[in-house]
């Protein structure tokens, strides 16, 4: 039981080490079908000019991208989401196929700098003219700074 408890607190140890070892650590973050990242956890409107949102299609159905939007932290809850850009005539992404959006960075997108944002992302599954069922993916959240 003692050696169990040892190489508990050994796996704890290294994970949280791991988790602070870097202020741009990448965080995965999605809900089971759709995975995302960010380039980075931390930008700036003075130095940075896009932000790179990394998906991975982790479902057994292609996906269809069809908004992203940006969400702003103000206190301990999300507020209302700004849509960014609205895509058309977006390609089916395979199942496992991993993809990359660089969305420009402009102060004008953000409401108080510095903050804590994240990115929401539209998709659906099926392509069908007649019912068009949306579900949506946040990316982890990322600190925007002058």
């Amino acid at each position: 039981m003692k050696k169990f408890y040892v190489q508990f607190t050994i796996f704890v140890l290294t994970t949280i080490l791991i988790a602070c070892s870097s202020k741009d650590t990448i965080l995965n973050a999605g809900n089971g079908e759709l995975l995302l990242r960010l380039d980075k956890k931390t930008y700036s409107i003075n130095s940075d000019d896009k932000i790179t949102v990394i998906h991975q299609n982790i479902s057994d159905e292609e996906i269809y991208v069809d908004m992203y939007s940006i969400e702003e932290k103000i206190g301990n809850k999300w507020g209302e989401e700004r849509p960014w850009i609205t895509l058309d005539g977006v390609a089916p992404k395979a199942k496992n196929e991993t993809w990359q959006m660089k969305i420009h960075i402009s102060a004008g997108r953000f409401g108080h700098i510095p903050g804590e944002y994240r990115i929401r992302v539209e998709y659906f599954n099926t392509f069908n003219d007649t019912l068009i069922k949306t579900k949506s993916a946040v990316s982890p959240s990322f600190e925007v700074n002058e």
